[in-house]
């Protein structure tokens, strides 16, 4: 009987549609159900379609489709810190980990981002992170404790528990840093090198108060100042195939300045065969990284920004030599067949339920 494994209850960054593509491949039955739909319409196998419902109709909604696949699946892979029987503005967390449990199932959880980040600890640990500039109302001293309660449910019952940001791994004991898997290899492939004189930089961000836009959009307007040939393709608010469709046409993108470690959107750039800028905290990556140094990104910030883009502007052959050193890298680190395979080392430590 093939192993039977479900992604839910979000697919942030599309992670866990590629990766289960990819178990799939493997011979595995793996489905993504999602609670609510997500803006940048990465594909799913069931979507419960809970976004516009009061939350009477939402917990519904949940608890009915954890009672209908709760007996389906062998695996449950959670994602972005939260599960389906888990309401935490109600202080109800992860009630569906135990009787998962109970009933035999391996469980993993999967953290991408500000589900695990503490916001008191990064604002005294680090100078400059997306804690110092983020103004959603729920990022407090109280969302802290809820977090720290809610990480420490899940340790009790994950079998294996999986950060996606290294800074992560401060609040999450005994995780693993995994990679994104969000991009078909086989689909996407590199665009071939383009030595235009104008230099086309895409940014794509989800949050722009904390993806550092701004600066980027202040750093080129200062190179046009300057006299140099520079245009920003400023990617928001579209479905995923087109959103891939503009990065296509750039020649460099600029990811996230203020979380330290890349996104979804520089892996998916990387493999365009793009190169990349991004802020990569130096403290994080030795810590928690040992293969910092095949990271083909060009790590910049607010104060290297300008620099960095005007020597890519000036230098075609690098912007060569980074894209394709960027494709070599995700094919390496981010193929999801590859992310897939270990996640079956972890699945198959039981025998299946019959």
């Amino acid at each position: 009987m093939k192993l039977r494994v479900l992604h839910c209850p979000t697919s942030t960054g599309g992670n866990a549609w590629y990766l289960s593509r990819a178990e799939r491949a493997l011979g595995i039955d793996s489905d993504v159900l999602i609670a609510k739909s997500h803006p940048f319409e990465y594909p799913v196998d069931i979507n419960l379609r809970l976004e516009k419902t009061n939350p009477v109709r939402f917990a519904y909604g949940k608890i009915k489709a954890f009672l209908e696949v709760c007996d389906r699946y062998d695996v449950f892979h959670f994602n972005f810190g939260s599960s389906l029987i888990d309401f935490p503005y109600a202080l109800l967390h992860h009630l569906d980990l135990p009787v998962l449990k109970r009933k035999g199932k391996k469980i993993f959880m999967t953290y991408q981002g500000c589900d695990a980040r503490i916001r008191s600890d990064t604002i005294r640990r680090y100078k400059t992170s997306v804690c110092h500039h983020c103004r959603q109302w729920h990022c407090s001293v109280f969302a802290d404790w809820v977090k720290r309660v809610r990480v420490r449910k899940v340790s009790r019952y994950a079998d294996k528990i999986f950060a996606l940001n290294p800074d992560l791994l401060d609040n999450l004991p005994g995780a693993s840093l995994e990679f994104y898997s969000c991009v078909d290899l086989e689909e996407v492939k590199p665009i071939p090198f383009e030595a235009s004189k104008t230099l086309r930089v895409v940014h794509a961000p989800s949050a722009p108060e904390i993806k550092g836009t701004a600066i980027v959009k202040k750093t080129v307007e200062r190179l046009r100042a300057d006299g140099f040939q520079v245009e920003l393709d400023l990617v928001m608010n579209l479905p995923h195939h087109e959103a891939m469709r503009r990065y296509a046409g750039a020649h460099v993108a600029v990811d996230q300045l203020y979380a330290g470690w890349y996104g979804a959107f520089a892996v998916e750039a990387m493999a365009l065969g793009k190169p990349v800028l991004c802020y990569l905290r130096e403290e994080d990556l030795m810590r928690h990284v040992p293969f910092r140094n095949e990271i083909p990104i060009v790590p910049s910030d607010e104060d290297s920004l300008y620099g960095n883009l005007k020597m890519l502007m000036t230098r075609p052959a690098l912007r060569r030599e980074l894209g394709l050193k960027g494709r070599a890298y995700v094919e390496k680190f981010h193929n999801p067949v590859l992310i897939a395979k270990r996640m079956v080392e972890y699945f198959e430590v039981r025998e299946l339920s019959v």
